[in-house]
């Protein structure tokens, strides 16, 4: 369903800087069990609880800065997720082409184009398989184009709803 709604964000490599201030021992653990690959947090997306048991379960010598440190990394994550440019990229790449897609097919003369059928079996062939799995947007990137399309449809059907003086014709006709 994110697919077609909102996408969380793909830009989850957040770095850490604890590795100068924990022990060499602690480094190794971090690498060991990668936690951490090459000064990059990989376990951003746990939960609180989960990545606080993996502290505790590997005996660090400091956990307070390992566990403060993903703490920071994970608001910096937070905060990427709630930015405007996220949310706005979210809605251009997910809401609006499935919104030209559901509109679009009550519409007689742009349901039988032959590029509108063919972009929309495309997106949703395309995009039904890593919606099984996991969606990401780096999935949807490559539709980027077909998206362009359904938008493009969608804005010439809106002009064509308008007469020379501006005034709206029937929404739905034609």
């Amino acid at each position: 369903m994110n697919a077609f709604v909102f996408i969380e964000i793909d830009d989850d490599v957040i770095s850490t800087s604890i590795c100068q201030k924990i022990s060499a021992s602690d480094s190794s653990k971090l690498a060991e069990n990668k936690l951490v690959i090459e000064g990059i947090w990989t376990v951003i997306n746990d939960n609180e609880e989960s990545f606080k048991s993996k502290v505790n379960q590997l005996h660090f010598d400091t956990p307070d800065i390992i566990i403060a440190d993903w703490e920071r990394a994970r608001r910096e994550l937070d905060g990427k997720n709630a930015s405007v440019f996220h949310r706005f990229r979210s809605f251009l790449m997910t809401l609006l082409p499935s919104l030209c897609i559901l509109f679009l097919l009550f519409v007689k003369s742009i349901r039988t184009n032959i590029i509108y059928r063919i972009s929309v079996v495309f997106y949703l062939s395309y995009l039904f398989p890593f919606i099984l799995i996991s969606h990401q947007m780096r999935y949807q990137r490559p539709l980027f184009l077909i998206q362009i399309v359904l938008i493009y449809l969608m804005f010439i059907w809106m002009v064509e709803r308008f007469d020379k003086k501006g005034r709206l014709k029937g929404l739905f006709v034609g």
